[in-house]
C-alpha cells in the first residue's frame, strides 16, 4: 500500500504533463511580426436565380404545325422571261426571289405580297408563282427611293392565306425563328435560327432602315422571304413576320450565319403606304440620326431621344435653326426612341405642313418648326445640277468617242473626281435599250448593238481600297458612277462595288471589263459576279444580266 502512496509530483509522467501545457501556452502567446494579412472571399451571394420553363412540348411537331400554317404565304418572284402559252419556257427569268402575303381580299379577288425592291426592280409587271405552283401575273408598286428596299405585287385571286405582321418592337435577342424562301431557286426553303441581334443601324449595313441580324440560312434567292416568329397570344402563340429577308454579309457569297432582315414595323409602314398612295412621299429635313448610347442617356439623365450626328447646310433643319449634336426627344409630340423613329415620322408626315421638333441642346429644352421637303423633289434638283455643262468634260467625252468610247450617262451629266492614274469607262448610251422589249427575242438588228449597263469603273489604288474597304488580295473594276435610270441601276448595282468577272471571264481591271462588255452583243444575257465590302464584311452577288 506504501508504494501506490507515491505523491503525484514524483512521478515522470506528471512533469512530461506540465511541460507540454507549458509549450502550449507559451506558444500561444507569442505573436511573430506580420508582413501581410490573408483576406479570405465571402460567400457569392447575388448568383442568378435558376430560370423555370414552361413545358413546351415536342418542339419537332409544333414547328411542323408552324411550317404547315405559314408555307402556303410564301411565293417565288420571277422577274423577265419569256413563256409560250404551252408554258413552254422561251427564255428564263433574268432574276428571280420571293415574297410573302401580307393581305387576301376573298370578296375583291385580289392580294398583296411584299417583298424587295431589288427583287423586282423596276418593272412593272412580276411573275408570281404560289405555293401550289401556280402562276400568276402581278402589278408592282414600289418607291423610286433605293434606300427603301420594300416593294409590293398586286395579284388576283381568291382564297388566299396571308399571315400578319409580327411587332418587331417585342422581338427578342435568343428568339427561335424561321425563314421560307427561294435560295437559288429552290422554291419553299425553310431553315431555322435565332435572332441574333435585334438591332444594326443602317451606318453598319448600308441600309436605310433598321435591320434584325439572324442565323437561319439565307442566300441568295431568300430575298423578300419573311422571317417568322411565334407572339404570344392569350394562351397560345401565333405566327408572324418578324422582318423581310433582304441581304447577307458573307466571304464565300453564300450563307455563313449573318442573315439581314428589314424590321416588320417599317416593312408594314412603307407596305400601307404603296398599297393606298402607290407611292412614298418621304419627307427630309437633312440631318444624320443616330441612336443614344446608354452613356449619353446616363450623362444627360433621359430615356429616348436621337442624336443629330450631322447636319446639311442650308436645307430645312438647318434653315429652322437645328443643330449639330441635339437630341431630338419628340416630334409633333410624339416621343422619338430612336432614329429609326425620326425616319418613320418624315416618313409618315411627307412634307405636308410644318412639323414640331422638340430638342434637347445643352440640358435646355427648345421647341422649332421644320417644314420637310420631299426626297424625290430634292433628287430631281440634284440631278439638274448635276447636268450643268462642263466644257472641259465635254472634250474629254468627244476624245474618248473618237476611240470607241461611249457614254452611259447622259451627256453633262458629271464624272467623278478621278486621278490621273485611274482609267474610267462608260458604256454606249442608254437611249436605245427598249426595256419593255428585254425579254423579247433579239432581232437581228438588235444584235449589232454592244451591250450596256451604265457605268464607269475606276481601277484599284490605295485610295480608293481605303474608301471602299477593298482588301488587298481583291482585284476587278469599281463601280465609280452609275447612270440613273439605266440597266445597272436596275439591277441594284452600287458605287464602290467591285465587278470580279464577267461571263465566268476574270476581271482584273478596267481594262478587262471594257475587253468582255465589247464582246457583248445587246440582247444577249451573261451573268456578273460582283463583291461588296463593308468595314467587317464582304457580300458576293452574281446576276445574270439581259443587255
Amino acid at each position: 500500500m506504501e508504494k501506490n502512496n507515491v505523491k503525484l509530483y514524483k512521478k515522470p509522467t506528471f512533469w512530461i504533463l506540465i511541460g507540454c501545457i507549458t509549450g502550449a501556452i507559451a506558444t500561444s502567446l507569442y505573436r511573430p511580426m506580420e508582413t501581410h494579412k490573408t483576406v479570405y472571399a465571402k460567400p457569392i451571394t447575388n448568383t442568378l436565380s435558376p430560370l423555370k420553363f414552361k413545358s413546351i412540348g415536342n418542339i419537332d411537331e409544333e414547328y411542323e404545325k408552324l411550317v404547315e400554317a405559314v408555307k402556303p404565304t410564301v411565293v417565288h418572284i420571277e422577274v423577265g422571261g419569256k413563256v409560250a402559252k404551252s408554258g413552254e419556257i422561251i427564255t428564263p427569268p433574268r432574276a428571280s426571289g420571293s415574297g410573302v402575303i401580307i393581305q387576301s381580299d376573298n370578296t375583291l379577288g385580289y392580294a398583296w405580297v411584299v417583298t424587295n425592291r431589288h427583287v423586282v426592280d423596276r418593272n412593272k409587271n412580276v411573275t408570281v408563282v404560289l405555293h401550289d405552283g401556280k402562276k400568276l401575273m402581278g402589278s408592282v408598286y414600289s418607291s423610286k427611293d433605293p434606300a427603301i428596299d420594300i416593294a409590293v405585287v398586286k395579284i388576283e385571286s381568291n382564297g388566299l392565306r396571308s399571315i400578319p405582321f409580327a411587332n418587331s418592337n417585342e422581338v427578342k435577342e435568343g428568339q427561335m425563328c424561321l425563314a421560307i424562301g427561294s435560295p437559288m431557286g429552290f422554291n419553299h426553303t425553310i431553315t431555322y435560327g435565332k435572332i441574333s441581334s435585334i438591332h444594326r443601324s443602317r451606318s453598319t449595313t448600308n441600309h436605310f432602315a433598321d435591320v434584325i441580324q439572324t442565323d437561319a440560312s439565307i442566300n441568295p434567292g431568300n430575298s423578300g422571304g419573311p422571317l417568322i416568329v411565334l407572339e404570344k397570344k392569350g394562351d397560345g402563340f401565333v405566327p408572324g413576320i418578324a422582318g423581310i429577308n433582304t441581304f447577307i454579309a458573307s466571304q464565300s457569297g453564300g450563307s455563313q450565319g449573318l442573315g439581314f432582315a428589314i424590321k416588320s414595323n417599317f416593312v408594314k409602314l412603307i407596305a400601307n403606304m404603296l398599297i393606298q398612295k402607290k407611292r412614298i412621299e418621304r419627307g427630309m429635313i437633312g440631318i444624320t440620326p443616330e441612336d443614344l448610347k446608354d452613356y449619353q442617356k446616363n450623362e444627360l439623365k433621359i430615356k429616348h431621344g436621337a442624336f443629330v450626328a450631322d447636319i446639311s447646310k442650308n436645307m430645312p433643319a438647318d434653315k429652322a435653326g437645328m443643330k449639330k449634336d441635339d437630341i431630338i426627344i419628340k416630334i409633333q409630340n410624339r416621343v422619338v426612341k430612336s432614329a429609326q423613329d425620326v425616319i418613320n415620322y418624315l416618313l409618315e408626315y411627307g412634307a405636308s405642313k410644318k412639323l414640331s421638333f422638340t430638342v434637347l441642346r445643352d440640358q435646355k429644352t427648345i421647341h422649332l418648326g421644320i417644314k420637310p421637303i420631299l426626297f424625290s423633289d430634292y433628287m430631281k434638283k440634284m440631278e439638274r445640277k448635276q447636268r450643268m455643262r462642263n466644257p472641259q468634260q465635254d472634250m474629254l467625252e468627244d476624245l474618248l468617242r473618237q476611240f470607241g468610247f461611249g457614254f452611259g450617262a447622259p451627256r453633262g451629266f458629271g464624272f467623278p473626281q478621278q486621278d490621273p492614274r485611274e482609267f474610267e469607262y462608260d458604256d454606249e448610251d442608254e437611249d436605245s435599250h427598249d426595256t419593255e422589249n428585254s425579254n423579247s427575242e433579239p432581232s437581228k438588228e438588235k444584235n449589232t448593238q454592244r451591250a450596256k449597263l451604265g457605268i464607269s469603273v475606276n481601277d484599284l489604288d490605295k485610295d480608293i481600297r481605303e474608301k471602299y474597304f477593298i482588301p488587298a488580295n481583291a482585284s476587278g473594276a469599281v463601280v465609280a458612277s452609275i447612270t440613273p435610270g439605266a440597266l445597272a441601276e436596275k439591277y441594284n448595282f452600287k458605287i464602290g462595288d467591285l465587278i470580279t468577272s464577267v461571263s465566268g471571264k476574270k476581271v482584273k481591271s478596267s481594262q478587262d471589263l471594257l475587253q468582255v462588255i465589247k464582246s457583248i452583243k445587246a440582247g444577249e444575257t451573261h451573268p456578273i459576279k460582283i463583291s461588296r465590302f463593308t468595314k467587317n464584311s464582304r457580300q458576293t452577288i452574281e446576276w445574270n444580266i439581259t443587255f
